[in-house]
């Protein structure tokens, strides 16, 4: 894309420029800021806009909007919602005078769908409280005797909001509790219309909707044989399916289920309870994710387990938190319904009165004085940390009925303008068109793999011109990166005559072999990946040379000047900064009787130059030769001093960095540099053995959270996940013994140690019985896996992230590409 520049001090805003700030602002902003002229006005209302601020708000300022099941205060319903900065707000001047029942059914790009029953009525609206609209929708309900389940929803397929009603009727209710009717209101259309529900018959609602994927959902069963089931309505269609429920484990007794939504798809949360001491229990807590389309066939729905938890509580500790409910998925943390206590009573005693209280209803029903020793309260537990905290919320002797992410927007409320902002940007092509639209192809080629689209060069001189496009090639590059990134790693040694043995796994987790390598050299080593470009090192009759090669394209650079004879070490490091649209590669030398470094040099690949640079501060510090960069930065670890040494590509200029708080307690087996989403982590990891062939492995991961070249005493480590990960020398898999090396795709890759002989105990093992694999240990289940690649006698020695793409090695090239 090409650069906006603001030159000077111009008066007024560009129109672009202006509306990329406007839509970052929440609406009770863009609201009073409609006053300051006319084109901001109209620039507000336009449906276009409307649908950019939708989008930002929904990616970036997404909120948590829950109901109390009771009031403190005399109203029909007491909503609050809590921001993205975990802020809690009451929403002020609810517009709904029910004083019998007032309940949230959904939320769906800012509007919520409300349902209120007053008096034999059952009635129907759509609020958006950011703008304080409301309609009613028509047609209400009298004198209906029975149960009415109401789902809401929004399918962009058909590009519509839709409600449905089911109707069960009250001498059914009591015996089969089965639905004799349902009814779906378009907004579109705005009609209710009767839909067909055959599949239906025998089977019970149980739970309240949810909404995902242009489908509503409810937790249901089949009396006959206690079956439970996923209700599924695909907005679309119009059509019910019935969802198998997810393959749990039957020996637990599980306190509950749960549906949510984990990234905008199914989830089912199911728990339960097991004691640890006559204070504490352990809570274990199940996120599966229906991982198939909406509207498959029931055999065609597949779950996936996405987390496995565990969050104590303990009734003796100052929060008082002795029972968590799971409510649903916000913003990567499981949110909780917790119980505490507001006096100083016993844990049998606290889960007595709940007992007592579910016997008549929700907390706060009865006026015995035990019921002010149980409270709700708001927990948020981190899905990867696992850490348990409350909000600030204001206790309350009711729980939360309802709780729901929401967000904030501008949508109206009329369906037509709802309409208008949903389609924009939308293009439709013709079926009959016998050319893509210019604006669809590069959509569509940006998604292949550069062996294709170096082979799809040759299908016209449009497509080559396109593909070699700076701007193509931006693009690809950050589609793969996001979409397509991938594992290199190098082996110590190999099983071939090869001076050096390259091997990737894809996306897929599929092993490939690196073909056509260029290198003849005696020593090949891989320095690092940058934009799909690595540096590589090659040491042959004392000279060092270095190179910088795009193994998807099978181009390859020499950078000039190779050292010759020198004694003693080079430690080389590369990487690149956004800053200064630059490549660099840095060579420290030490000389052979010395350990400190005597001489810094620092390679430009946009100016081709060599310089020398100050290193004043690296007195007294020891590099090697496992380097890493993220963020515009090379790190080095020095395990003498304990400390990180950090090269700032934009500045050229060193920082030594503290390690992060580690145990001193444990006896770690080692630390290691990796990056984390872009930023300098560590891990470190140490043994505690739990029987005479298995151990469990315990792995800290601490991430930077401050900016690259800050002073030191600014440095923040911050522990993102402790996990314990079991090996089992008597496990079909025969690993034994794992050594982290990175994460990739949320996932701890470690070189595992596996028996290969006869040597059934690990005191038995002997040199020839050990080999190397390649596993994967997920950061939020914990479960270790081995990755397809050959057994090996030698550990991985370089194993870093990496991305195929179209990049240049030519200076000039990059320097285009990286400006489009």
């Amino acid at each position: 894309m090409a650069e906006m520049v603001v030159l000077g001090n111009p008066k007024l805003l560009t129109q672009a420029i202006l509306k990329n700030i406007l839509k970052r602002l929440p609406v009770k902003s863009l609201l009073r800021f409609q006053c300051v002229c006319k084109q901001w006005r109209t620039l507000i209302k336009t449906p276009s806009f409307i649908a950019d601020h939708l989008h930002h708000s929904t990616h970036h300022n997404s909120s948590l909007l829950f109901q109390r099941s009771g009031s403190d205060k005399d109203l029909p319903v007491d909503i609050y919602f809590l921001d993205c900065e975990k802020q809690f707000h009451e929403v002020q001047n609810i517009p709904l005078d029910s004083s019998v029942r007032v309940r949230i059914v959904g939320s769906s790009n800012g509007l919520l769908c409300v349902e209120r029953s007053s008096v034999q009525v059952h009635s129907l609206f759509l609020w958006n409280p950011a703008i304080r609209k409301i309609s009613l929708v028509h047609s209400n309900v009298y004198d209906f005797e029975g149960s009415i389940y109401v789902g809401y929803g929004y399918s962009p397929i058909v590009d519509d909001y839709k409600i449905l009603r089911c109707y069960v009727p009250e001498e059914e209710y009591g015996d089969e509790d089965e639905v004799n009717r349902v009814e779906v209101y378009s907004l579109s259309t705005r009609r209710w219309k009767k839909v067909k529900f055959g599949n239906l018959n025998g089977v019970n609602f149980q739970s309240d909707t949810v909404s995902a994927n242009g489908a509503m959902f409810w937790l249901g069963s089949k009396p006959d044989n206690e079956e439970e089931l996923v209700i599924s309505f695909d907005i679309a269609e119009e059509a019910f399916t019935l969802v198998p429920m997810p393959p749990l484990d039957e020996s637990h007794k599980y306190s509950g289920h749960k549906l949510t939504v984990h990234e905008n798809k199914l989830a089912v949360i199911s728990h339960f309870i097991e004691a640890v001491s006559f204070t504490t229990d352990s809570w274990y807590i199940d996120l599966w994710v229906g991982e198939e389309g909406i509207g498959a066939p029931k055999e065609r729905w597949r779950w996936t387990k996405k987390y496995s938890l565990i969050t104590y509580t303990d009734a003796e500790h100052p929060s008082g938190i002795f029972r968590i409910n799971p409510l649903c998925i916000w913003r990567d943390e499981l949110v909780c319904n917790g119980v505490e206590r507001s006096g100083i009573v016993s844990k049998t005693d606290c889960e007595k009165n709940i007992e007592v209280n579910e016997m008549f209803g929700m907390f706060g029903e009865t006026e015995s004085e035990e019921n002010t020793e149980v409270i709700s309260v708001l927990c948020l537990s981190n899905l990867r940390t696992n850490k348990l905290r409350k909000i600030a919320t204001g206790r309350c002797g009711n729980e939360f009925s309802v709780i729901l992410s929401h967000t904030e927007s501008l949508v109206p409320i009329d369906g037509i303008g709802i309409r208008q902002v949903n389609t924009i940007g939308q293009k439709i092509v013709d079926g009959n068109t016998r050319f893509l639209p210019q604006e669809i192809i590069p959509n569509i080629l940006k998604r292949l793999p550069v062996k294709s689209l170096l082979r799809f060069q040759c299908v016209c001189k449009q497509w080559k011109n396109l593909i070699i496009a700076p701007s193509f090639i931006a693009n690809h590059l950050h589609h793969s990166t996001h979409h397509n990134p991938s594992l290199l790693f190098q082996w110590s040694g190999s099983n071939k005559r090869l001076p050096v043995d390259l091997h990737l796994v894809d996306c897929k987790k599929q092993v490939h072999e690196v073909q056509n390598i260029p290198f003849d050299s005696v020593h090949v080593r891989i320095i690092g990946s940058c934009n799909g470009l690595l540096c590589v090192q090659c040491t042959s009759n004392r000279v060092h040379s270095l190179f910088l090669w795009n193994p998807a394209t099978r181009k390859i650079r020499q950078v000039h000047n190779n050292v010759h004879d020198f004694e003693g070490r080079i430690y080389v490091g590369y990487g690149f900064s956004p800053i200064v649209n630059d490549y660099k590669i840095l060579r420290a030398y030490v000389p052979e009787d010395e350990d400190e470094v005597n001489r810094v040099e620092v390679y430009s690949l946009s100016t081709q130059r060599w310089r020398k640079i100050k290193f004043g501060n690296l007195e007294g510090v020891n590099l090697n030769y496992e380097t890493l960069n993220a963020n515009g930065a090379m790190f080095w670890h020095d395990m003498e001093e304990d400390l990180v040494v950090s090269f700032d590509i934009a500045s050229d200029a060193f920082t030594l960095i503290p390690m992060p708080p580690l145990d001193k307690y444990e006896k770690c087996f080692g630390c290691k540099l990796i990056v984390y989403e872009n930023k300098l982590a560590v891990i470190s990891h140490f043994l505690k053995s739990v029987s005479f062939t298995t151990d469990s492995w315990y792995i800290d991961l601490w991430v930077v959270e401050e900016g690259v070249g800050v002073p030191q005493e600014r440095w923040s480590w911050i522990k993102k996940y402790s996990l314990i990960t079991h090996t089992d020398a008597g496990h079909p898999s025969g690993v034994f013994r794992i050594d982290p090396l990175c994460i990739w795709r949320d996932e701890l890759v470690c070189n595992g140690l596996e028996i290969d002989g006869k040597a059934k105990h690990k005191e038995d093992l002997k040199e020839d019985d050990v080999l190397s694999v390649l596993c994967l240990s997920n950061l939020r289940t914990n479960e270790l896996r081995k990755i397809a690649t050959d057994r090996c006698s030698v550990d991985f020695s370089v194993i870093f992230n990496h991305v195929e793409s179209l990049v240049p090695t030519d200076s000039i090239r990059i320097q285009e590409i990286h400006r489009a």
